[in-house]
């Protein structure tokens, strides 16, 4: 029989949108494309997710290893297949590109082009006489326009360079902005169409600071720091993917409300303290050290799950972990939500590594499985909305108590459990 979201219409819907905007698509829903062709009456889409989870970005999946790829749960060589097929297309389309480029270049001797002139106001560094004497200029390509990467700044700098507003246009290219060993600071709002921009060092925002792309990756390769406590910081990537190599915010200086919307990956590889968080319109949110949010109302959804090292969840809002059952939060440390003021809300797989978990109240909005492997797990009253609760810990398994709950599994391999209401019939 068809998988049901076949029935629905997904498959069709998906190839339609991929047809009118294939840019737009995000790479979970690429690969669920693909893998449509391995496996044609089954729903991919959590396979999909696992495979980026396990290899971190859609070029990691299929460059993997087939032994690697086979490692993951559903994978198998008709998938293999589907996977490497891809890999070595675009492997041949970049040869054939490089040839065709090559082919076209003029061979003729000519001076390089340079240019000392690299950015009007935006980027100054504070001791680069280089930099002082620059003169303005409105056109800061260094390569062909939309065909390359431009690079500014000194990779062996130890001051602080400075970026000012940049405006739409400004850059033809894919930028980065190189702070050496020193300190980039942000004193603008900036704003691509479409073109990647990355910060590469530690950075500074010395106002609140949204950054711009309009379909372009952002990258912040190094910590984030405000110059005041509670600066807000807004990442905007439409369809981009973002990443954030450094921790965002410290203990002594928090930043205020970071905000990352778009509908590629968000990777947040350190730790984040802020006093709100909002994601919208993201799939994968990976937060690979800890996670610190309190201080401020904020409402705070994980759409697609969350992966995080730990997290103290303090927001004085609603919290949603998941909306789907195929989506997945791992807290590695352990997870405690009863500081969460507001509702909190599962959906998926919710899980640690072999540690505690520990809720107060919380609605199911999908069917959810609770996996800590010898953790133990603590809920307050769960309200099951018909969905179904699966169990999973070697533990002490305690739920204060349970209604309106689809199928209940308790799938305890020791410890002790109390669960005073552990099945409802659907109704």
């Amino acid at each position: 029989m068809a998988d049901a979201a076949d029935h629905a219409g997904h498959r069709p819907r998906l190839r339609e949108r991929f047809l009118a905007a294939p840019e737009a698509l995000p790479d979970y829903e690429l690969l669920e494309l693909f893998l449509f062709q391995a496996k044609p009456r089954k729903d991919m889409k959590p396979l999909a997710k696992a495979l980026l989870r396990r290899f971190g970005s859609f070029a990691a999946v299929i460059a993997a290893d087939p032994a690697e790829l086979k490692s993951v749960d559903g994978v198998g060589d008709r998938t293999v297949a589907a996977l490497k097929t891809i890999h070595e297309a675009a492997r041949r389309l970049a040869r054939d590109v490089a040839r065709t480029a090559a082919s076209a270049t003029d061979h003729r001797p000519r001076k390089p082009r340079r240019r000392h002139c690299r950015l009007p106001v935006p980027l100054r560094s504070t001791s680069s006489r280089q930099w002082r004497r620059r003169k303005q200029c409105t056109n800061i390509q260094t390569g062909p326009p939309n065909g390359g990467r431009s690079t500014f700044g000194r990779d062996d700098s130890t001051v602080t360079t400075t970026v000012n507003a940049i405006t739409a246009g400004l850059f033809a290219n894919d930028t980065t902005i190189n702070g050496g060993n020193g300190t980039i600071a942000i004193a603008g709002d900036v704003t691509t169409t479409g073109q990647d921009v990355t910060f590469d060092g530690q950075v500074q925002i010395t106002a609140n600071l949204i950054i711009t792309t309009a379909g372009g990756d952002i990258g912040l390769i190094g910590d984030i720091t405000g110059s005041a406590a509670a600066l807000n910081l807004s990442l905007q990537a439409g369809a981009g993917d973002i990443t954030v190599a450094g921790n965002i915010g410290s203990t002594g200086t928090r930043l205020g409300t970071v905000t990352a919307n778009t509908s590629g990956d968000v990777a947040f590889q350190g730790s984040l303290t802020a006093g709100a968080l909002t994601l919208a319109n993201s799939s994968i949110v990976t937060v690979s050290g800890a996670v610190t949010l309190s201080g401020t109302v904020a409402n705070v959804a994980f759409l697609d799950g969350v992966i995080a090292g730990s997290a103290s969840l303090a927001n004085t809002g609603s919290l949603q972990l998941g909306n789907a059952s195929g989506d997945t939060t791992t807290v590695t440390a352990g997870l405690n939500t009863t500081s969460v003021g507001g509702v909190v809300s599962l959906g998926g797989t919710i899980g640690t590594t072999n540690t505690a978990l520990t809720t107060g109240a919380i609605a199911l909005n999908a069917n959810t499985v609770m996996n800590v492997g010898t953790g133990s797990i603590t809920t307050g009253a769960v309200t099951g909305n018909g969905r179904d609760l699966t169990i999973q810990c070697s533990g002490i398994a305690t739920i204060a108590s349970a209604a309106n709950l689809g199928t209940f599994v308790l799938a305890k391999t020791g410890g002790t459990a109390a669960v005073p209401v552990i099945w409802r019939p659907r109704t």
